[in-house]
């Protein structure tokens, strides 16, 4: 375990080193995190909406960088969809410490993860070496130290889900019923972290306990009375502290999937497993060995790990299902991370049970495979992390008291000055429309930060009538409002 340790706190370290540890140089839904919470301090704790521009000036929030479906206006606030659960637990370690509050959380949740998920392997499998190697796989194939460094929530999840699955292992028949007591009210403290943290790991979390339970028959009325319980009061704290928080008690994470086609949500499924540039057939081909689990069905449909790999199988499916949003780059499909090492033990055993003599070989396979994404999603985190910051450096000079940007990806540099005061204009007819409202309520002095890309097909004729450039920061344009508006 000694050697397990190491490697997670060396690759930990080795990543954190190189990273830029400003808000610049925190990557996609990181950054909108930071801010929020940033925000939730400055409020004293009583509000979890956002603060980016001047809602008086614009109500309906038209002009602002976050909009659906990252974000609502609701109640004349703006409130961003991830958790506020998370706000709330990282917003004391970023007041007390600064900007290295943010990795508190995330990094010992990560770091005891690794733990947690050793303790409740052995629940069910004496192979140490099976242990073992699913072990080096969370760590050194899978998003787990990346997340770990990420502000993301994840690692959290897979620390409350591995924790809850342990305790119901563990749980007996011959328990004391203080001990029976106190592991249910624990158990339904950690789904509750869950669905308000990332509400499929409650459901893959339900799945699971469904699945074990009927490893025998015995107490089965007392097994599904926990199990409805374990589904409700979850649930119950959901629904009630959305609704108490933005007045909506199914959260607002829900309300960009209501649009989806039955057709669409049955191609995210393929699309999970085929066809993205992170679907599971680059990421983790193996993957699809343990089919041939499906040949022993009678002998291993009692044992506990087949019945948490049928889980799963019908969390993988259903999750792009219930939840078809297109995600950002990453190294697997993100939904899937607290399934990955359970796949990873699945992987494993099914070398080691159909080909062992083989098995060192298709060993090195597997971890060669999956290690290059990893890899490759560490270089470019890195990359992209010191060149945010770079670029934010040299454009930092120019933001003033009202900004505007043609696009969110320049939004999100922008934003990061003290005064975030920052209005999106995307395309020449919006920004013609945004320059005639500023400039009406006195507000002739600014700057306006472009894109490059879009710099041609939105905004050449507009911007040469009303506006000036004054630097050229890598992809980014910069321009200054002369103070008069052409038709």
């Amino acid at each position: 375990m000694t050697k397990i340790i190491f490697s997670y706190l060396f690759l930990w370290l080795l990543i954190f080193s190189q990273l830029k540890h400003t808000p610049a140089g925190l990557l996609q839904d990181n950054v909108h995190k930071y801010f929020q919470t940033m925000d939730y301090i400055q409020s004293g704790g009583a509000d979890f909406s956002i603060h980016n521009h001047d809602y008086k000036l614009d109500p309906n929030n038209q002009f602002g960088i976050f909009n659906v479906p990252f974000a609502y206006l609701i109640q004349n606030k703006i409130y961003m969809t991830f958790p506020w659960l998370w706000v709330y637990l990282n917003s004391p370690g970023l007041k007390s410490f600064g900007f290295f509050g943010i990795y508190l959380i995330a990094g010992f949740a990560g770091f005891l993860s690794v733990f947690s998920l050793r303790s409740l392997l052995s629940r069910f499998t004496e192979n140490q070496s099976l242990i073992r190697n699913t072990l080096y796989f969370y760590i050194f194939c899978s998003s787990l130290v990346i997340y770990s460094i990420w502000f993301y929530e994840g690692t959290l999840c897979s620390l409350c889900l591995f924790l809850f699955l342990s305790l119901e292992l563990g749980r007996k028949t011959e328990d004391h019923h203080f001990s029976s007591a106190l592991k249910f009210l624990v158990s339904l403290i950690l789904l509750s972290i869950l669905v308000l943290l990332r509400t499929e790991v409650l459901f893959f979390a339900v799945l699971i306990y469904f699945a074990i339970i009927f490893r025998s028959f015995s107490n089965l009325k007392k097994k599904l009375g926990y199990l409805v319980l374990y589904a409700m009061v979850p649930g119950f704290v959901f629904l009630y502290s959305n609704h108490l928080i933005w007045n909506n008690p199914q959260g607002l994470r829900f309300l960009g999937t209501h649009s989806f086609t039955f057709y669409e949500r049955m191609v995210r499924v393929f699309e999970y497993f085929f066809f993205e540039k992170y679907c599971m057939l680059f990421y983790l081909p193996t993957f699809f060995l343990t089919f041939f689990l499906f040949k022993d069905w009678k002998s291993l449909r009692k044992e506990t790990f087949f019945r948490i790999y049928l889980a799963c199988l019908v969390f993988m499916v259903a999750i792009p299902l219930l939840s078809p949003q297109q995600q950002g780059s990453d190294i697997m499909p993100r939904y899937y991370f607290p399934a990955v090492p359970f796949l990873a033990f699945f992987i494993f055993y099914t070398i080691d049970r159909y080909v062992p003599n083989r098995k060192k070989l298709i060993h090195s396979f597997v971890f060669i495979q999956s290690g290059i994404y990893l890899s490759i999603t560490i270089l470019v985190l890195v990359f992209t992390s010191r060149r945010m910051d770079r670029i934010y450096k040299e454009i930092s000079p120019y933001i003033g008291q009202t900004n505007v940007v043609s696009n969110e990806f320049v939004g999100h540099l922008v934003q990061n000055a003290e005064i975030r005061n920052v209005y999106q204009g995307e395309g020449q007819f919006q920004l013609k429309r945004l320059t005639k409202l500023l400039s009406q309520n006195g507000k002739t002095s600014f700057h306006f930060f472009i894109w490059e890309p879009s710099y041609y097909e939105y905004y050449h004729k507009y911007l040469n009538a009303n506006y000036e450039k004054i630097a050229k920061v890598e992809d980014i344009y910069i321009y200054r409002y002369k103070g008069n508006i052409s038709k």
